[in-house]
């Protein structure tokens, strides 16, 4: 019988401060003048605490809706309005903001088919969080863009991370550091109590298993960023391995 382990997170740093994070310096003027810019704007999503009370988005994960977001020649050119629009709102920086590909070389769902005029009402898609080629684990925003003339947008969602702290010479430089902490994760997900580390995540897996009368099944590794899940982003994002199971 196959066994599903969502995924495996091992860092390649030592580990370092997990302070949450915090909203970004500037954060809310830039916020009052995208809000006066679309009076009819909402937000929806878990709240920041500043120490004296919560406050309005800006925080993971948020929605934004309400109204026309931004318009433009083509979906992603309305997107990519919007990401400007809201640069520095969310974090001081984001990194790049790299479309979502699937079955190839596809960018856009369509969603909504009318039969009548054998269209989309909609259109949906996501751009990730990257720095320097690597992707930040499970970080991004996804949009909701009508199918009409200048693709308004008028819904997103967003798990961004902060990666003001995040030293982008890491990408090429990160070694394999793993702490007791993470190898007995990993010993525990895969029941393989004697499991070591040897540089390759997915080949200790494998050599060291319990059970092999019942394999599991194990994806090639990713390196990512790790900044944290939705609900506690940290504030000093480091480099990580990620592999599905």
């Amino acid at each position: 019988m196959r066994k599903l382990i969502t995924l495996a997170l091992v860092c390649l740093m030592a580990a370092s401060s997990s302070v949450f994070a915090q909203r970004p310096a500037g954060s809310d003027a830039k916020l009052a003048d995208f809000k006066s810019k679309n009076p009819k704007v909402r937000f929806f999503g878990q709240q920041y605490f500043d120490g004296e009370g919560f406050f309005e988005g800006r925080a993971q994960t948020d929605i934004v809706y309400g109204t026309i977001l931004s318009t433009g020649i083509t979906p992603q050119d309305s997107a990519n309005k919007f990401c400007k629009d809201i640069a520095g709102i969310y974090a001081s920086e984001l990194g790049e903001l790299v479309p979502n590909y699937w079955e190839g070389e596809k960018v856009l769902q369509g969603v909504m088919w009318d039969p009548a005029t054998e269209t989309h009402g909609f259109y949906t898609f996501r751009y990730n969080q990257n720095i320097n080629g690597v992707p930040v684990f499970r970080s991004g925003i996804g949009f909701l863009v009508r199918n009409e003339d200048e693709f308004p947008v008028v819904m997103t969602s967003n798990n961004f991370k902060e990666m003001e702290n995040f030293n982008a010479e890491l990408v090429n430089t990160a070694k394999a550091e793993v702490s007791e902490v993470m190898l007995q994760g990993v010993r525990e997900a895969f029941k393989t109590p004697n499991f070591q580390f040897n540089g390759d995540i997915v080949q200790s897996v494998l050599a060291n298993r319990a059970d092999n009368d019942d394999p599991t099944e194990i994806s090639e590794e990713e390196v990512v960023i790790w900044a944290g899940v939705s609900s506690t982003p940290i504030d000093q994002p480091r480099m990580a391995v990620q592999f599905f199971a």
